[in-house]
């Protein structure tokens, strides 16, 4: 989330992928190629929902994302995926909506109480 100081969430970021880690979800991590250094990561539960995606801004417009969350919808088998957006992150909103979520509803950040979008991807392809 561009704004938010990452230095000052990293305690709530470590226990937050621990929760997520013992509560059976997925963590997927990608490294640059280039230099080894950790370029993203993408959670997904097994619900389907994607509760954390982040790239390094080292690595913002190289795809990273994408690969991420292509990676994600291939292991999920064409089940439908949800994730939850800051409705001011409108980079991340573009983002999603390119990638082809649709916005499904309103609602609060149970945490922060910042109002966000909670977004579905469904693979049609895999339909019929």
């Amino acid at each position: 989330m561009p704004g938010t100081g990452f230095e000052a969430r990293r305690v709530w970021f470590v226990d937050r992928l621990a929760q997520l880690n013992d509560g059976g979800a997925t963590i997927l991590c990608a490294f640059d190629v280039l230099d080894g250094r950790m370029a993203g990561l993408i959670t997904l539960e097994t619900d389907g929902h994607i509760d954390q995606l982040a790239v390094a801004v080292h690595v913002w417009g190289s795809g990273a994302a994408t690969a991420l969350l292509n990676e994600v919808k291939r292991m999920h088998a064409g089940g439908p995926l949800t994730l939850d957006v800051n409705q001011d992150n409108a980079r991340a909103v573009r983002f999603y909506e390119r990638e082809g979520f649709r916005r499904v509803d309103a609602r609060r950040n149970a945490t922060s109480g910042l109002p966000i979008w909670r977004y579905q991807w469904a693979d049609i392809s895999a339909v019929g």
